[in-house]
């Protein structure tokens, strides 16, 4: 007697093709991801002060990431990390952060010394950089 399918067999043709429709769900979903670090840019860096910076003052530094595609779609999760040139003139705290659901990043910068200083905001292959002067 001829039996064209078994328990066994239909299990396993259902399972092949369950999993065939979420590679195509999931292949057509490609072009509306970011997946790379390539895939970002940071749309601004802002220095958030009021009044004359001196040598251990505090200001609040902004960023935001958005996607390289021409959509401008604010990147949630994206890490950020923030550097100063030159190294002396202070420090961040956090030194790298992620964004929110709006794109946004925020960290406090501390003058260490006087003069000028270059505040670097880096999201993968994507920099921004502002001068503050101390």
């Amino acid at each position: 007697m001829y039996k064209p399918f078994t328990t066994k067999g239909l299990s396993l043709v259902v399972a092949l093709l369950l999993g065939l429709a979420a590679a195509l769900v999931i292949s057509g979903c490609g072009d509306d991801l970011v997946t790379t670090a390539t895939d970002v840019e940071i749309a601004y860096l802002q220095v958030i002060s009021t009044g004359t910076q001196f040598i251990g003052s505090t200001v609040t530094v902004e960023a935001k990431v958005i996607d390289a595609t021409g959509r401008g779609t604010p990147v949630s999760g994206q890490l950020v990390t923030f550097s100063v040139f030159p190294s002396w003139a202070g420090s961040f705290i956090p030194a790298a952060d992620t964004t929110a659901a709006d794109g946004i990043v925020v960290t406090t910068f501390t003058a260490a010394t006087a003069g000028t200083a270059q505040l670097w905001a880096t999201a993968g292959d994507a920099s921004e950089s502002v001068t503050l002067e101390i």
